[in-house]
């Protein structure tokens, strides 16, 4: 799959309103009128427990609106070790997807996602920082973000769970992958000017006491 072929396509359909962002959600505060989850087994990033149910697979941060996943996955659940087995191993990113979530499976979200998703990300990481510039993105799925941060003139690195996943990244795009979770990459200090979370932080269990202090000190 050649990356310039796929970009291209993608800015073509980016130019054509009836396409554009349209399919793009964007998290928006949720009003504090819904009733409170009783003993929530989990808190949202910002450390509020205060959590209204916002769907069947998810709860609404009462503070900052951040919706937080319903899966019920611990820190030692969450990485990878079995890419057969593991609740985020290779088969979330193809029936889970197709049967849980009624989405494409991973190698279509490949093509699908950079004239959306991909492309809005990019126009809302340049409000805050231009290229060139360090950036890691947690939980980097099949690397199209990454692929497009780096044409743009980012010196982008791309992280992820699986072993599969994180090949599948590299052999689609070309991209520099880590694969694990963030607190075992001992990453140096000031590594990065930019951290990305794009649809992340709702799925780990305590991003507060764990992904964040780690997140801070690589930021520059």
């Amino acid at each position: 799959m050649a990356f310039r072929g796929i970009l291209q396509s993608a800015l073509a359909m980016e130019s054509n309103r009836s396409v554009g962002c349209g399919a793009v959600l964007v998290a928006k505060k949720k009003s504090c009128d819904g009733e409170v989850v009783q003993n929530p087994n989990r808190s949202c990033w910002c450390d509020n427990s205060r959590l209204i149910s916002f769907s069947a697979h998810y709860l609404a941060c009462t503070n900052c609106g951040t919706l937080v996943s319903q899966a019920g996955l611990g820190p030692d659940q969450i990485p990878v070790r079995d890419d057969s087995s593991d609740f985020y191993g290779r088969e979330y990113w193809f029936s889970y997807q197709r049967e849980h979530l009624g989405l494409p499976n991973i190698a279509q979200r490949a093509r699908l996602d950079l004239p959306e998703r991909c492309l809005y990300w990019l126009r809302t990481l340049l409000t805050y920082k231009l290229p060139p510039a360090r950036t890691l993105e947690l939980g980097s799925s099949h690397g199209a973000f990454v692929g497009l941060l780096r044409n743009a003139g980012f010196e982008a690195t791309g992280l992820e769970l699986s072993p599969w996943v994180v090949d599948f990244a590299r052999q689609t795009f070309d991209i520099p992958m880590l694969h694990g979770p963030i607190e075992e990459q001992h990453l140096p200090e000031q590594s990065f000017d930019v951290i990305v979370l794009n649809d992340v932080l709702e799925h780990l269990s305590d991003p507060k006491h764990h992904a964040i202090p780690n997140l801070k000190t690589t930021l520059s």
